[in-house]
């Protein structure tokens, strides 16, 4: 499932942050709600790598000397 959107968001040209926030957040809930402990941890791995990816762009951003 995951690949299948990956190569959704490849075609449509789609930035990879909001994707993977959206398939970090449907791992978690799905692993939340099923007794799935590799789902709900896979899940929560990828929205913390899609958070520090996003923030350590933002401080790039701000930051020109950086």
């Amino acid at each position: 499932m995951v690949l299948g959107v990956l190569r959704l968001a490849r075609t449509a040209r789609i930035r990879w942050e909001p994707l993977s926030l959206l398939a970090g957040t449907l791992l978690a809930m799905l692993g939340y709600m099923l007794p799935s402990a590799g789902a709900f941890l896979l899940g929560v791995l990828i929205l913390i790598a899609a958070l520090l990816a996003g923030i350590r762009e933002q401080n790039q951003r701000r930051d020109p000397a950086g």
